[in-house]
């Protein structure tokens, strides 16, 4: 644009100058004026040049002053538009917040009973143990825009202890299907290793004076019990193959 002005500018002073100079000839066509009136002449084309310039470059300056304040007031309103658009999401996402009917909040919405819905909702002792588990898991834990920290950890431990269906998490919660299953995939390992200096493992000599006397007569070896996850499968039919897979108290 610099490059264009610069060009249109010297054209109109060469013109500028080929006017004044026919009009220095036609007013002396024999170079009848002496050197005096020849310098004057030279001084006054002189003082044209740099006015007819001087007029240039302001016009020049105005013109891009102009397109300036055009592209601010542009920017001004694009800005009050985005302004006005955060401040509409951040109103529909504490409107979400305050419609949402599960979380922490069911823990300490009655404190007479807020230990017994956390140990009943997610296994540990008392709400205290879940305020410490946040605190220590925040860092770790996947982002929402629609749940918050100790949310998402409550759900995720709610999924350990009492196995939901993702559905039923999703109505609980008011998230999508998909939303919990992500959860739940990124923020089960991530607890895991934040809470693994929490498993003991115990001596060889406390494993042996407490594990129960049937395995240390048929397994002397043995280090680790595991209950394994029951896993619903098909009934049979008859009663006899029923009661081959019950198994033995």
């Amino acid at each position: 644009m610099g490059h264009v002005i610069q060009q249109s500018e010297a054209g109109s002073r060469r013109r500028r100058f080929e006017r004044l100079e026919q009009r220095r000839m036609t007013a002396d066509p024999v170079g009848q004026l002496g050197e005096g009136s020849s310098a004057e002449s030279s001084a006054a084309v002189d003082e044209a040049e740099t006015v007819c310039e001087t007029e240039s470059v302001v016009t020049a300056l105005e013109s891009e002053l102009t397109s300036l304040k055009n592209t601010v007031a542009a920017l001004q309103v694009q800005n009050e538009q985005l302004v006005a658009e955060c401040a509409q999401l951040k109103t529909d996402n504490e409107h979400l917040r305050m419609h949402c009917t599960f979380g922490v909040s069911f823990l300490q919405d009655d404190m007479s009973v807020s230990d017994f819905r956390t140990k009943f909702l997610t296994g540990l002792p008392n709400f205290a143990a879940f305020l410490w588990l946040c605190q220590l898991c925040t860092g770790c834990l996947p982002t929402s825009l629609m749940l918050s920290p100790n949310d998402i950890l409550l759900l995720i431990l709610m999924k350990l202890k009492l196995n939901l269906k993702h559905q039923d998490l999703a109505w609980r919660f008011q998230i999508s299907v998909s939303k919990v299953s992500q959860i739940i995939n990124a923020g089960l390992p991530a607890v895991a290793i934040q809470l693994k200096f929490t498993i003991r493992w115990p001596a060889k000599t406390e494993i042996l004076r407490t594990m129960p006397l049937k395995f240390r007569r048929l397994y002397p070896n043995c280090r680790v019990i595991v209950d394994c996850t029951e896993i619903f499968i098909e009934r049979a039919s008859s009663l006899t193959a029923r009661a081959m897979l019950v198994d033995e108290k």
